[in-house]
C-alpha cells in the first residue's frame, strides 16, 4: 500500500461547494479505492482535510465521499467520471493548485492513480456521513450475522413435496413457494451432464458420456445423477479445474519462483479430498506441524504455506498476509485498518497490527531482510525450491502500532491475538501461550469448527463455483459493507452439512449437484423472470459464459489434441504462448497463465481471467464484441474447426462433440449446403458452446 509524506495544511486551500453526483462503487473499484487512493489521502491530507482536523482548510473534507464529490471553496474536488473536471487532479499536477505543498509534488505513478480512480467513475464506499470515529459498540457490533453461530436451521415445509430431493431443496423451494412462485422445470439430460461436467472438472463430456448419461437418466433420474456426480468427483480432472478457483483468490502466478509445487500440492489436496480444516491449517501453518515421517506428506506441509509467499514482491508484504488470511478464509478485509480503524466493520487498528505481529514473528519479515528460507521438495522435483515460512527467533515478537501506516511514526506496541469482534476483548496474548510467531494458533482458531466465518466462506464460494449464483454476492466481505445473503437458512444449511460431513469439499459437492435445484434448466415461466430478474430466489439455474481455461480447454478437447496428462512443473513458456493446433496443449486451468499474457489459446484479459494482482473469488463475465470477432478471426480456432471436423466426420457426430446434441433440421441443412469445417465453425461461434445453462 502506497505510504507518503503528510503535508502540511496549504495544499487544498481553494476547492469549493457544488453537487456531484454519486457513483455506486463495484467490487473492484473498491478495492482500487483502497489500495491506491484511500492511503494518500489518509497519509497526506486527513491532517488539515478531515474530521481529525479542527477545522477543514479551504472548506474541503476528503474524509467522506461526499466530501470529495461536493469540494470546497472553489468548486468540486472529484467529478466521477470526468479527470479533466477534477481539481484535486489540477492540485496533485501542480496545475495552479497544488498539493501537498508548493514545493513538494506527489510521485508521477499516484498521480496516474488518482486519474484512473477517477476516471473509472470515483468508486468510493465511504458513505457522506462524518467519520470520526465514536467508539465501537461491540456488543452491537457482534449482532451481524456472518458473527452467529451457525446452526442447522430446520427443515421448512413444502407445499411441493415431491420436488425437493433434500433439506438443500426445501430450503430453496421455500423461498420459491412464499412468493407464489415455482421452480424451473428439469433441464434436459444432455444439457445436465454438460452443466455437471463444465462445473466440475472445467470440461465438457465426450459424446459417449452423453449418450450413457442419457440412457441412464431414462431409466433412474436421482441414480443417474448421483452416478455421474462420483465419477466426476473422482476425477483427476476434477482437481485441475477447481485449484484453479482457489488459485484466483490467492494471487497466483505462473511466474513467481517455485509456484508449480504449490498448484500440484493443491490438485493433490482437491483430488484426495483433504478436510477443509487442515487444507487452512497447512496453508497457514503447515511448518509448524508435527512431521509425518513420510517425504511428501512433510514436503506438503511446506508447500502448502508457498501460499503465503505469493506476494513478496509488494512494498508492504506483512499486509499481503492479512489480507489474504483475512479475506481468503474469512472474507473480511482486515487490511483496511493498517491506517486507520475500519470505516465500517468493527475492526481496528489494534486488530491489524495484533496479526501483522505473527507475520512479523515468522519468515515473512525476514523475507525483506534478505532471510528468507527455502525447503527443497525431495519427492516431487528433487532440484526445484519452494519459498517457504518459518518462525524467526530474530524478529520474535509483538509489533509496533504504525500511526497512520507509517514506518516512521512508531505507535504502541500491540500483543498478538485475534480480532476482537469474533474473539472476544478479554483474549490471554498468543504472546504467554507460545514460545512462537502465533501462526499455528491462528490457523487453529480459523480452522475451527466454532468459528463462524470460515464455514459460512467456504460454503458460499463452493455453491457460486458449482452454480454461478452466490448465497452472499460479495464472497469476500462478510462485514457490514458486503451483501446480506439472499438465503440465510440456505448458507448456514450448507456451512453446517460442511463441518458436519467432516469439512469434506467433495461431499458439500455432491450435495449442491445432485439437488433438484442444480437439476433446474435456466428457462423460467414469465412471472417467475417478472418477479424475480435477478434470480435471487435460485428459481432457475443461470446461464454461463464459459471461463477463459474452460474455453480454452474445450477448444483443444474439441479438436483432439488436448493433453490430460500431468503437466511438466514450471516448464511452459512463462509468456503462456499457445502451441499451434495439432500439437498436445495442457490444460490451461493447470497452468495458470498471468492474464497479462493470455491463457495458451485465449486472451486472458478478453475472457476476464483473474488479474494475478489481485484475490478474484468471483469472476467478472463480460459479453464484449471482441471476443465474438476472437471466434470469427482468429486463425487459431479456424484451424482447431477444421481438425473438429475431421475428428467428428459427419454433421451428427459433430454436432454431439461440440454441443452434447444431435443437430435440428436446420442444421443439417446448413452443413450440408455449407460444409462441414464451415458447420463446425458455426457451432464454435454459438451461444450454446460458449455458454453453459
Amino acid at each position: 500500500m502506497l505510504s507518503t509524506r503528510v503535508i502540511p495544511p496549504a495544499a487544498l486551500v481553494a476547492l469549493a461547494v457544488a453537487p456531484a453526483p454519486v457513483v455506486a462503487a463495484d467490487p473492484a473499484g473498491v478495492d482500487f479505492f483502497e489500495k491506491k487512493v484511500r492511503p494518500v489521502l489518509v497519509a497526506n491530507c486527513y491532517k488539515c482535510h478531515s474530521a481529525e482536523a479542527n477545522r477543514f482548510k479551504g472548506g474541503l473534507a476528503v474524509d467522506t465521499r461526499g466530501g470529495l464529490t461536493q469540494g470546497g471553496d472553489t468548486g468540486p474536488a472529484v467529478v466521477p467520471g470526468k479527470p479533466k473536471e477534477s481539481l484535486i487532479l489540477k492540485a496533485l499536477r501542480h496545475d495552479g493548485l497544488k498539493m501537498p505543498n508548493d514545493s513538494t509534488k506527489l510521485p508521477d505513478e499516484v498521480i496516474a492513480d488518482f486519474e484512473k480512480w477517477v476516471a473509472m467513475g470515483a468508486p468510493d464506499p465511504r458513505d457522506g456521513k462524518s467519520t470520526a470515529k465514536k467508539g465501537i459498540d461491540w456488543a452491537d457490533a457482534r449482532k451481524h450475522w456472518a458473527y452467529q453461530p451457525v446452526k442447522p436451521p430446520a427443515a421448512p415445509a413444502v407445499k411441493d413435496a415431491a420436488w425437493p430431493r433434500g433439506d438443500l431443496d426445501r430450503h430453496v423451494l421455500a423461498k420459491i413457494e412464499a412468493k407464489g412462485l415455482a421452480p424451473a422445470a428439469d433441464a434436459a439430460p444432455h444439457t445436465l451432464i454438460r452443466r455437471m461436467t463444465f462445473a466440475l472438472t472445467g470440461l465438457p463430456p465426450t459424446p459417449d458420456e452423453v449418450a450413457a448419461f442419457e440412457k441412464a437418466f431414462a431409466a433412474d433420474p436421482d441414480q443417474a445423477v448421483a452416478t455421474a456426480a462420483d465419477r466426476l468427483l473422482a476425477s483427476p480432472r476434477f482437481g485441475e479445474y477447481w485449484a484453479r478457483h482457489w488459485m484466483d483468490g490467492v494471487r497466483y502466478d505462473q511466474l513467481h519462483p517455485g509456484v508449480g509445487h504449490y498448484r500440484d500440492w493443491l490438485i493433490r489436496a482437491l483430488n484426495a479430498d483433504l478436510p477443509y480444516d487442515r487444507f487452512v491449517t497447512m496453508q497457514l501453518a503447515g511448518d509448524l506441524l508435527p512431521a509425518a515421517g513420510n517425504p511428501r506428506a512433510d514436503d506438503d506441509r511446506l508447500i502448502a504455506t508457498h501460499m503465503l509467499t505469493l506476494n513478496l514482491g509488494e512494498m508492504d508484504v506483512v499486509e499481503g498476509m492479512v489480507e489474504v488470511a483475512g479475506q481468503q478464509f474469512l472474507g473480511l478485509s482486515i487490511n483496511c485498518a493498517k491506517c486507520h480503524d475500519h470505516k465500517f466493520d468493527a475492526l481496528t487498528q489494534h486488530d491489524y497490527y495484533a496479526l501483522a505481529g505473527v507475520f512479523t514473528s515468522t519468515g515473512v519479515a525476514g523475507a525483506q531482510k534478505g532471510e528468507f528460507t527455502t525447503a527443497v521438495s525431495l519427492t516431487t522435483a528433487p532440484a526445484a525450491k519452494v519459498p517457504t515460512l518459518r518462525d524467526s527467533a530474530k524478529f520474535l515478537g509483538d509489533t509496533n502500532l504504525l500511526v497512520r501506516g507509517e514506518r516512521s511514526q512508531k505507535g504502541p506496541v500491540v500483543p498478538r491475538r485475534f480480532p476482537a469482534v469474533l474473539a472476544g476483548d478479554a483474549q490471554t496474548p498468543l504472546g504467554k501461550l507460545t514460545k512462537g510467531s502465533g501462526r499455528l494458533e491462528l490457523a487453529n482458531w480459523v480452522a475451527s469448527k466454532d468459528n463462524p466465518l470460515t464455514a459460512r466462506v467456504m460454503a458460499n464460494r463452493v455453491w457460486t463455483w458449482a452454480t454461478g449464483r452466490p448465497v452472499v454476492g460479495t464472497p469476500n466481505d462478510f462485514g457490514r459493507l458486503g451483501d446480506r445473503p439472499v438465503n440465510p437458512e440456505l448458507l448456514d444449511h450448507l456451512a453446517a452439512r460442511f463441518v458436519a460431513d467432516g469439512w469434506s469439499v467433495k461431499k458439500l459437492l455432491k450435495g449442491v449437484v445432485t439437488s433438484r435445484t442444480f437439476r433446474q434448466g435456466s428457462r423460467p415461466a414469465d412471472a417467475v423472470r417478472a418477479a424475480d430478474p435477478e434470480n435471487a430466489l435460485l428459481a432457475r439455474m443461470p446461464v454461463r459464459r464459459l471461463d477463459a481455461e474452460q474455453l480454452a480447454d474445450a477448444l483443444y478437447f474439441v479438436g483432439g489434441v488436448l493433453d490430460l496428462g500431468t503437466p511438466p512443473l514450471d516448464a511452459r513458456q512463462a509468456g503462456g504462448a499457445p502451441k499451434p493446433p495439432g500439437v498436445e496443449k495442457d490444460r490451461a486451468a493447470v497452468g495458470g497463465y498471468r492474464a497479462v499474457h493470455g491463457i495458451g489459446l485465449i486472451p486472458a484479459k478478453m475472457f476476464d481471467a483473474a488479474d494475478p494482482d489481485l484475490l478474484t473469488v468471483r469472476r467478472d463475465e463480460s459479453v464484449t464484441a471482441p471476443q465474438m470477432l476472437f471466434f470469427l478471426n482468429n486463425p487459431s480456432v479456424h484451424a482447431l474447426t477444421k481438425l473438429a471436423a475431421k475428428r467428428a466426420g459427419s454433421t451428427e457426430a459433430a454436432t454431439r462433440l461440440l454441443l452434447g446434441r444431435g443437430p435440428t433440421p436446420a442444421e443439417a441443412a446448413f452443413a450440408g449446403k455449407n460444409g462441414l469445417d464451415r458447420y463446425c465453425h458455426l457451432l464454435l461461434c454459438s451461444s450454446e458452446f460458449l455458454y453453459v445453462e
